[in-house]
């Protein structure tokens, strides 16, 4: 009998001793008296808590929740105001409603949460939120933290609601979530926002971004509330055009919420005519002719480039010049106009001469600044006609002789009469002068350039005029 009643103690002791939830915080464990059968023992039943479905723990100077992960019935949870740095919910499958704003967080796993539809989760220190396993949410309110990156997709489906403004998001892709109605993003660093796929919009507050994009595009702007809150893209400074359904009645219902410098367009045509994408001062309208490049609008200075810098319809005028093509290198261009071509100052290409006139461009001792050999039929200074001599040149000019020609080193000349001389290069250049005696007289041209050369002979009131070619 006596063995009976021991072994009955024992097995009483055994099975009648509870399971307990560790609960360190003081004040979550305060938070919990309900559901504690001894207080401030930092533990409570666990068969207390494991059926919650509702626990309202707000404001209660909480810093740990540990323990919350034996709350595995719950569906909503309310833990806003504490001093939570952390949040584990891993363990809470059934959770639909998360509110834990207030807090201190840098992190929130919900990946495990998939029956959440409501999540607020803002004055928090989050940088990053991963919903892309969170099919059923339709609410999320993160506002006030630190995100650059909010992993929203096509997964995100039932999404309808998104309040993130005051964060560091630079990016939002919302074209995937079609029931979305409501975004509110307003003190981001947002430069393009895209809601053409989004048909069921009725409500944007994207104030305060660097948005120089937005799209509205999705056949529901007349349905959007009349309220003030409800449409503003305010301080978006370069946010030239909102492209929306219809431009007229954009412009009457939503004026008052826009910049001065945003204007409601449907196209992208009507955009560029009043968009001035270089920053000049100037817009198609105001006639622009490349609103690309900033160094081309009407009044510009005109500068040797190929383009219409000043938009008057010519392209480098009178920045450029006349160049002639030179094609017997002696320094004048052919009269053949077919052959001219006009570049910037200073630009001279190879071949081509700033100086006309040659009229005979296959011949380098022809140009207008030869010398011209009279009586001789060839028009050598293109002056349109050869040049004539008198009878006493004549007979002065047959009296002389120059040997050899070519020359490389000197050249002879011979004549009857005392005289002088001078020598001229193909251009009319000056070279050198001198004296000729009666009879054979002997020139060095040793240190002459290959070329044409002209001699002028003078003896008394004759004249006379030779060719030299030194080779």
């Amino acid at each position: 009998m006596k063995t009976n009643l021991f072994l009955f103690i024992v097995l009483f002791s055994y099975f009648g001793f509870a399971q307990y939830t560790a609960i360190p915080d003081t004040n979550f464990e305060n938070a919990l008296s309900a559901y504690d059968n001894i207080p401030n023992d930092g533990q409570v039943p666990t068969a207390n808590i494991n059926t919650v479905t509702i626990l309202n723990v707000i404001s209660q100077n909480i810093f740990d929740l540990t323990g919350i992960e034996d709350f595995t019935a719950l569906t909503n949870l309310n833990c806003a105001n504490n001093q939570l740095s952390s949040l584990n919910i891993t363990n809470n499958s059934f959770l639909e409603n998360l509110s834990c704003s207030e807090n201190h967080l840098t992190n929130l796993d919900v990946s495990q949460n998939l029956s959440l539809i409501y999540l607020h989760c803002t004055w928090n220190q989050l940088t990053t939120l991963d919903l892309s396993v969170n099919s059923n949410l339709e609410y999320l309110i993160c506002a006030e933290n630190q995100l650059t990156n909010i992993n929203i997709s096509a997964a995100n489906s039932a999404l309808i609601d998104l309040h993130c403004s005051n964060n560091q998001l630079a990016n939002l892709n919302l074209s995937s979530n079609l029931a979305l109605n409501t975004l509110h993003c307003s003190d981001n660093q947002l430069t393009s926002l895209d809601l053409s796929n989004n048909t069921s919009f009725i409500s944007l507050n994207c104030n305060n971004n660097q948005l120089n994009f937005l799209d509205l595009r999705n056949g529901n702007n007349s349905n959007f509330n009349n309220y003030t809150y409800y449409f503003s893209t305010a301080n978006n400074p370069n946010l030239t055009c909102i492209f929306v359904d219809d431009a007229a009645w954009s412009t009457t219902a939503w004026s008052f919420y826009i910049d001065s410098t945003s204007t409601f367009v449907e196209t992208q045509l009507e955009c560029d005519n009043i968009t001035d994408a270089d920053g000049d001062g100037f817009t198609i309208t105001t006639g622009d002719c490349d609103d690309n490049n900033a160094t081309i609008f009407p009044g510009a200075t005109e500068i040797c480039d190929g383009y219409d810098n000043n938009c008057d319809g010519n392209v480098d005028e009178g920045v450029t010049t006349t160049y002639y093509y030179d094609a017997d290198g002696d320094g004048y261009g052919s009269n053949d106009t077919s052959l001219d071509i006009q570049v910037c100052f200073g630009s001279e290409p190879a071949t081509y001469i700033s100086i006309s006139g040659d009229c005979d461009d296959s011949d380098p001792s022809i140009n207008p600044g030869a010398i011209d050999i009279p009586n001789n039929g060839i028009d050598e200074n293109c002056s349109g006609q050869d040049a004539t001599a008198s009878v006493e040149d004549e007979i002065f000019n047959k009296n002389l002789s120059i040997y050899p020609n070519p020359s490389k080193n000197q050249v002879t000349i011979k004549t009857d009469r005392l005289s002088n001389y001078k020598i001229f290069n193909i251009g009319g250049q000056f070279i050198k002068k001198g004296n000729l005696l009666i009879g054979e007289n002997t020139l060095d041209v040793f240190n002459f350039s290959n070329g044409v050369y002209f001699i002028k002979i003078n003896s008394n009131s004759n004249n006379a005029t030779l060719k030299l070619i030194k080779k």
